[in-house]
């Protein structure tokens, strides 16, 4: 029984590992994901973009409120070149992942 204790132990750990967010700032929540994204923050803060599968970030952006928006497209000329300098190469089939850091209060 013993055993069998532990092995459920580990296997919660790692479960609750493989579900964190790694680098980012605590209270980060995915709020958008995919080639294009458009999205608009209900409240000031800082939006962050990662590429999934190398966990890499391609891009920060502080938003101050519902009048500002976070645009990405991996197929505009300009993204494409940011996503050439921090990944090293043009992903199409990248996993993009929007993160959104409010502001504290």
């Amino acid at each position: 029984m013993k055993h069998i204790t532990q092995i459920v132990v580990a296997s919660i750990a790692l479960v609750v590992a493989g579900c964190a967010t790694g680098n980012l700032p605590q209270g980060a929540r995915v709020v958008g994901g995919g080639l294009k994204i458009s999205w608009s923050s209900p409240t000031p803060g800082t939006a962050i973009l990662v590429e999934k599968t190398t966990g890499k970030t391609v891009t920060t952006k502080y938003l101050n409120g519902s009048t500002d928006d976070f645009d990405f497209n991996a197929a505009n000329a300009h993204d494409a070149d940011v996503l050439r300098s921090f990944l090293g190469t043009t992903v199409t089939n990248g996993q993009f992942v929007l993160y959104f850091v409010p502001d504290h209060e």
